[in-house]
């Protein structure tokens, strides 16, 4: 048996569509958190605070954290935070090897 190493053609109808001005500006904003990792910075301020979770949950995403706080009378304020990047140490297990490893593909 032969393997091609090849991409997948595109899906019908999503290589044209244009993300959200909303998602931009959100995507935006994880860009610039993740130049300071550990840092807790104000990103957008909201009058609505259902306005203000619905920002947070579109910014939500694996290595990020968010919340939403009353920073001023009737304004709400989302709050993000980009954890910093720790390596995990490999175990010993996962090092160890009693012998030859060996793969193969059928």
């Amino acid at each position: 048996m032969s393997v091609v190493w090849e991409e997948p053609p595109p899906r019908p109808g999503i290589a044209g569509r244009q993300r959200s001005p909303e998602r931009i500006l959100c995507d935006d904003a994880k860009l610039e958190l993740a130049k300071y990792p550990g840092r807790w910075a104000r990103l957008f301020d909201m009058d609505d605070k259902d306005e203000a979770r619905k920002r947070a949950s579109i910014l939500a995403e694996k290595g990020f954290r968010f919340a939403v706080r009353a920073t001023e009378p009737n304004v709400w304020s989302v709050f993000g935070l980009c954890k910093p990047f720790v390596p995990e140490e490999p175990s010993p297990s996962d090092t160890a090897t009693d012998g030859p490893v060996t793969s193969s593909f059928q």
